[in-house]
């Protein structure tokens, strides 16, 4: 007998399995020295941050969300599928496409200044999308709560 599993059974694996990702790739920064300022404007100010440091705060985020999923599996709530699957590739999908990219420019351009910048470029994309799938992981889990609760 064969049994299907969807991506929904294992939701906070992936999650998971994306955090441990990010948490490699902070450790990589932190002991190759390549550890450099990211700067971003929010709220017309300025802000640098430490690439470390955001790295551990994204993978904080992701492990956050791994929990939330593995809570929601353990206390059977009914998660809307299709919610939770635009969650899921949104969310994974940035991470992704922001290794990849990051992996390319490192390897095959040339000039480092560009490479850099294109990077940068990128990783602002790839953080902006990912936080603007956040408000469908919150709708998917109180949605469920409240069908629980009644």
């Amino acid at each position: 007998m064969i049994v299907k599993t969807s991506i929904i059974n294992y939701t906070y694996l992936y999650f998971f399995f994306a955090s441990l990702g990010i948490f490699l790739y902070a450790l990589v920064i932190i002991m190759g020295g390549q550890d450099g300022m990211v700067g971003f404007t929010l709220f017309n100010r300025y802000i640098y941050l430490d690439r470390f440091q955001l790295s551990i705060l994204f993978k904080v985020a992701y492990l956050v969300l791994a929990l939330g999923y593995y809570f929601a599996d353990r206390l059977k709530l009914n998660l809307n599928k299709k919610a939770t699957l635009l969650h899921t590739y949104i969310t994974i999908g940035a991470v992704l496409l922001n290794a990849a990219v990051i992996f390319i420019n490192s390897y095959f351009i040339e000039n480092f200044s560009f490479a850099y910048r294109v990077n940068e470029a990128i990783s602002l994309w790839c953080c902006s999308i990912a936080l603007l799938a956040q408000p469908v992981f919150l709708w998917n889990i109180f949605q469920a709560v409240s069908k629980k609760a009644t």
